[in-house]
């Protein structure tokens, strides 16, 4: 016989085995015992709670789950923290050989178009530039494509390294470079890293570009900006 109630079904004499629809636990009153779906499986063909598992998800056809010990699984999650740290080394090795290669391509802003960009189209008419901020000249890049002249920014990180850089491409007389496919140009390493325009008790002003932490220092905010 079936009975069925508003959270529960049962089934037999009397309803003595008895099923909650909401948590999916049954329980047995003939024999005084319960538990889920492995436990019920586990009782009835006599197996182990561990194959019973397995015979579900075989007859469901779920893939097969693997099983390891705590110790193992701290090993493997150590693993892969170690192998995460040694990509992120390389990342930043990579990220501070390009930035270099482009640092050598570059000259002192004075008198660039680079100047002439943040001077006269920015407005930073009073404020000292950064020393890390500078002008790329036009050049062809590895592959031979002829790149735009750009004022160029470039990060460092707390030991000082320089591991990336931030670029808008400009025109020679010093305007953006709107044929350019990206006018605004990010590489390197950038994580962790930062230009600093000033230095200074007080607040700390990060900021989202070159131009923005610039027109903070013209403002004569108090405080460090980067």
């Amino acid at each position: 016989s079936t009975y069925e109630g508003k959270d529960t079904v049962r089934y037999g004499n009397k309803g003595g085995f008895a099923v909650d629809l909401q948590t999916g636990k049954w329980f047995s009153h003939y024999a005084g015992e319960g538990g889920d779906i492995f436990a019920y499986v586990s009782r009835s063909l006599n197996i182990s709670y561990k194959e019973a598992i397995e015979e579900l998800g075989q007859n469901l056809g779920v893939r097969e789950q693997t099983y390891e010990s705590r110790a193992d699984y701290g090993k493997r999650m150590s693993e892969k923290q170690s192998k995460a740290e040694t990509q992120d080394l390389e990342k930043q090795q990579k990220g501070k050989e390009m930035a270099q290669k482009l640092l050598d391509l570059s000259v002192e802003i004075k008198g660039t178009p680079a100047e002439f960009y943040l001077r006269e189209n920015r407005k930073i008419k009073d404020t000292d530039l950064p020393k890390d901020c500078r002008y790329l000249k036009p050049y062809k890049d590895k592959n031979g494509v002829e790149r735009p002249g750009a004022l160029i920014s470039f990060v460092r990180n707390q030991q000082n390294e320089i591991t990336g850089y931030q670029k808008i491409h400009l025109t020679s007389d010093g305007q953006k470079n709107k044929e350019s496919s990206i006018i605004k140009q990010s590489g390197g390493y950038l994580k962790g890293s930062f230009v600093s325009v000033q230095k200074g008790e007080g607040p700390l002003y990060v900021a989202e570009g070159l131009e923005t932490a610039l027109s903070l220092k013209e403002a004569g905010i108090k405080g460090e900006i980067l």
